[in-house]
C-alpha cells in the first residue's frame, strides 16, 4: 500500500506529470469513473484479482491523471491477449510476493534491518508462559501455525504485546470482536450511505457495518463479530463496487453493539 501511496501514483506520477505526460497508466485490476463531483475508484470486473483495497490511499485529486487499462477485463481474458500477442510473458506464473525481497526470505529481510528483534515469552490471556517467540515482528494476529506450542486445543495469536515483548495465544472464540478503530484516514466520497461494507483484510470478504467519524478517526462496528481485526492491517470502506476510502486499524473494538 505504501509503496502505491508513495511511489507509484506519489513520486513516479509526479516524475511523469514533469515530463509532460497526461496520464500514468499501470496494469492494477481495478477502474476510476468520472462522477458529477469527481473521480470515483471503483472495483474491476474481475473481483477475483480486484486490487482497490491497495489502492485506497491514493490522493482524490490524482485519480484524474491515472488510467488502469485492464478495469474492463478478466485475468483470464488478459492472458489470451498476451497469447494472440505472442508476449513471452503470457503463462508466466502469478507473482504475490513483495518485489524486493528477491529470495523470498522474509524473515532474513527483516532481521538484517531490525536488529534490535529479541525472542520473548507466548503466553495465554491470563499471562501464563506456553513458550518462546522469536521476535514480535515474526508474528501476526489470527496466526496459528509455526508457534512451536502444544496445547490440547488449537490455539491462536490473539495480541501482540510490543512493550513487554510478548505474544498472546487463545482460542478462535478470543479473535472475534465488534468492530474497530481506524485513523490515517483517505476520504475518496464525500456522502457515505449509512451502512456501508468494510473489508480488514485483502482476502477477507467485505462484511457490512456502520461508520461514525469522530475528528481524524472512524468508528466502526460490524452486523457480525469479525476475527482476527489487525491493528496495523489497513481497513477500506465499498457501497457496491465504489471505493469511498479506508483507514489504519488502530484499536479493536470487543463486545461494542450500539
Amino acid at each position: 500500500m505504501d509503496c502505491n501511496r508513495c511511489l507509484k501514483f506519489g513520486t513516479l506520477l509526479d516524475k511523469a506529470k514533469a515530463m509532460g505526460f497526461d496520464y500514468l497508466a499501470t496494469g492494477h485490476y481495478a477502474g476510476i469513473d468520472k462522477g458529477p463531483s469527481g473521480h470515483l475508484l471503483k472495483r474491476a470486473k474481475d473481483k477475483h484479482k480486484d486490487q482497490t483495497y491497495f489502492l485506497y490511499h491514493m490522493a482524490p485529486e490524482r485519480l484524474a491523471s491515472v488510467l488502469f487499462p485492464l478495469a474492463s477485463y478478466t485475468k483470464e481474458e488478459v492472458r489470451s491477449m498476451a497469447v494472440r500477442a505472442n508476449l513471452p510473458v503470457a503463462a508466466k506464473v502469478e507473482s504475490q510476493d513483495i518485489c524486493f525481497v528477491t529470495q523470498k526470505n522474509y524473515h532474513a529481510f527483516i532481521a538484517g534491518r531490525l536488529p534490535g528483534i529479541r525472542p520473548g515469552w507466548i503466553v495465554d490471556k491470563d499471562g501464563k508462559k506456553l513458550g518462546e517467540h522469536r521476535g514480535v515482528v515474526f508474528y501476526t494476529i489470527g496466526q496459528r501455525g509455526g508457534l512451536g506450542i502444544s496445547h490440547k486445543t488449537p490455539l491462536y495469536v490473539t495480541a501482540i504485546d510490543v512493550e513487554e515483548n510478548r505474544i498472546v495465544v487463545g482460542g478462535k472464540e478470543d479473535l472475534q470482536s465488534r468492530g474497530l478503530r481506524a485513523g490515517d484516514l483517505n476520504i475518496l466520497v464525500g456522502d457515505w450511505p449509512e451502512t456501508v461494507h468494510a473489508k480488514i483484510r485483502y482476502r477477507k470478504k467485505e462484511a457490512p457495518c456502520t461508520v461514525a467519524f469522530e475528528k481524524d478517526k472512524l468508528r466502526v462496528l460490524f452486523e457480525e463479530d469479525q476475527e482476527a481485526i489487525t491493528p496495523g492491517q489497513s481497513v477500506v470502506f465499498y457501497d457496491g463496487d465504489v471505493v469511498l476510502g479506508g483507514g489504519v486499524i488502530e484499536e479493536v473494538l470487543r463486545g461494542e453493539r450500539t
